[in-house]
């Protein structure tokens, strides 16, 4: 995600963002959007970006080429491109055209707009968010039952959740227990791919997560190649590691990864430190003994009610 303020004489006259793959770049669509009344003011406008406006051809044009077509003679970026192959090129082509710059403007937000980005071209992994809703002793549920904690609203949420990123990973403990279909049904949107970790190929192929509709990647010891609409990741056994699955999902251009698995997946996950955002759904639901839910240290970015239950959103400040 990326977006564009065009800005003449402190009045913003046109605005714009990186709707999809692609599709126009925020600085295109906001040069588009300015009205036609509008038009001969660009020249003196300031552009403000949150991301260095590319400098190559690729699915669209270079914005930095259509900036110098436009006559901007200022542009304000949040943050250099965290991809290396092009960081900097974009400012200083803009730059050689006797365009003024002004870099690390609002650069901590701008770094927020696209931490899975950075995560993904810095780190070569996805973006990992992990979840889970805890009782109010800070249960995760009974071994071998299926209990559902959170209440309908925030069902809903989770499920807005699952429209916004590319994959959601359970274990094979969840997927027998709890036969989840991992699918956006309470919220319109896509279904993210269905990542497994099931090393022994334990999985029933009759349960929910091997539904036809949406791409299935399992990971495991044995088995490698395509049937219908599972992908086997074969891991070498004595170099698994949560790192190394990481590895593995990061060429199949996964940004975003939500972990929705039990104690067992979540633990690994944290004891590699492999995590970089955790929403934990703290309810009122009593569960006096069964699997403890995960404690992990982090800051806390925000606290929201739904109906009794209450949302954390917990960032790891160690991989940043």
């Amino acid at each position: 995600m990326v977006g564009a303020v065009l800005v003449h004489q402190d009045t913003i006259i046109g605005e714009g963002f990186h709707q999809a793959y692609g599709q126009a770049h925020a600085e295109v669509n906001a040069f588009n959007s300015v009205s036609i009344a509008d038009t001969y003011k660009i020249p003196e406008s300031s552009l403000y970006v949150s991301l260095e406006p590319c400098n190559h051809v690729g699915k669209t044009g270079a914005c930095t080429h259509r900036i110098i077509e436009e006559k901007v003679q200022k542009v304000f970026i949040a943050n250099l491109d965290p991809n290396p192959n092009v960081s900097g090129q974009g400012m200083r082509f803009l730059q050689s055209k006797g365009v003024l710059i002004q870099q690390g403007i609002l650069a901590d937000k701008g770094k927020a707009i696209i931490a899975p980005f950075i995560v993904h071209q810095t780190q070569k992994r996805p973006y990992i968010i992990l979840k889970w809703a805890q009782s109010k002793h800070a249960y995760l549920g009974v071994k071998g039952q299926q209990v559902w904690l959170s209440n309908a609203q925030s069902k809903v949420l989770s499920h807005k959740w699952r429209s916004d990123i590319d994959a959601i990973l359970i274990g094979a403990n969840t997927a027998i227990t709890d036969d989840p279909k991992l699918t956006t049904r309470e919220y319109p949107g896509e279904d993210p791919i269905r990542v497994l970790i099931d090393p022994h190929l334990r999985v029933p192929k009759d349960k929910a997560i091997f539904g036809e509709n949406g791409k299935v990647i399992v990971c495991n010891y044995t088995k490698e190649g395509i049937e219908g609409n599972v992908t086997y990741l074969k891991m070498e056994e004595k170099e698994y590691s949560i790192a190394s699955l990481c590895k593995a999902l990061y060429k199949f251009d996964i940004y975003y990864l939500l972990v929705e698995g039990g104690a067992f997946t979540l633990e690994a996950f944290i004891k590699e430190n492999m995590w970089d955002e955790a929403r934990v759904i703290r309810t009122s639901h009593l569960l006096s003994d069964g699997i403890k839910a995960p404690t992990l240290k982090g800051r806390l970015l925000d606290k929201k009610a739904i109906l009794g239950d209450e949302i954390l959103y917990i960032e790891n400040e160690t991989v940043k």
